[in-house]
């Protein structure tokens, strides 16, 4: 399976050096209260009805020493509605709506159901669950360690699936603390590879068109 396609159903990022193991950033102290955090970050996602944001996706491979650098939008309405686009330096598409899941590519569209394919119904699960917050309560699929810094909330997430832990070593989310959004995502691979999500221009809470969430 196309690899973008996994880490943007993983879930919906700084330098690595290969076979690195996660070490706490320097800046970041463990949270000394994490239902504190829960609480508040889950708070503040259920006002969340939609999400509105660009982004800069930085890919470092470390078999090809280069970095692969992508723009595109992000929007989000509640309660399972995603697009996820690629706009330069190529165009790709991934459409999240209900059970239905598109992907475009190459003036190719490719339509799946969740309810009828396991992966993807865990994948949906996964990025449907961290916009909404409940990937941090699902102990099942993860095993998250809280950190914190002057100026955000960082969870650390360990897959516990071994068919997971095959593809992803760990994830880190970064939680802005003046609005408990998600500014950076980073997916960690087993043998260094790296890939970081930085969101910004971001706007909550005004209307998305119903066509946002289709696909030509």
């Amino acid at each position: 399976m196309n690899r973008k396609i996994i880490w943007i159903l993983t879930f919906c990022f700084s330098l690595w050096m290969p076979g690195y193991a996660w070490a706490q950033p320097e800046s970041f102290v463990p949270v000394a209260d994490t239902s504190v955090v829960l609480k508040e970050l889950t708070a503040s996602i259920q006002q969340t009805k939609t999400i509105q944001s660009k982004f800069r996706q930085l890919k470092c491979l470390d078999v090809l020493e280069e970095e692969i650098e992508s723009y595109g939008e992000f929007y989000y309405a509640r309660e399972d509605k995603v697009r996820w686009e690629y706009m330069k330096p190529l165009t790709y598409l991934i459409v999240i709506n209900g059970e239905n899941i598109y992907i475009k590519s190459d003036n190719e569209v490719k339509a799946y159901n969740s309810g009828s394919n396991k992966f993807f119904e865990q994948m949906n699960r996964i990025l449907i669950g961290s916009i909404q917050g409940e990937i941090l309560r699902d102990r099942e699929l993860f095993r998250i360690l809280y950190y914190e810094d002057a100026g955000h909330y960082l969870a650390v997430l360990h897959p516990r699936k071994e068919a997971m832990q095959r593809m992803l070593d760990h994830v880190e989310m970064y939680f802005d603390k003046n609005d408990f959004s998600v500014s950076r995502l980073i997916f960690m691979e087993p043998a260094g590879d790296f890939t970081r999500i930085d969101f910004y221009d971001r706007i909550f809470n005004e209307h998305i068109p119903r066509e946002v969430f289709t696909v030509d």
